[in-house]
């Protein structure tokens, strides 16, 4: 999890921002759970991005 911590700080603010309206305890344990899974998926798509560029790279 600490190799998301900037892609879940960046996925945050939309997050909290869309969920804040829901009732406390509901909207506090969507909120975690959102956004530890939104930074992780967006830290596996750079990943899988950053490999297929490095593979073309290297081909070249």
């Amino acid at each position: 999890m600490s190799q998301s911590s900037l892609e879940i700080y960046l996925v945050q603010f939309a997050i909290i921002s869309y969920l804040k309206p829901l009732l406390f305890p509901l909207n506090f344990a969507l909120i975690v759970v959102g956004v530890v899974a939104a930074g992780m998926a967006v830290h596996w798509v750079s990943e899988l991005i950053t490999r297929t560029m490095n593979k073309g790279i290297m081909k070249a």
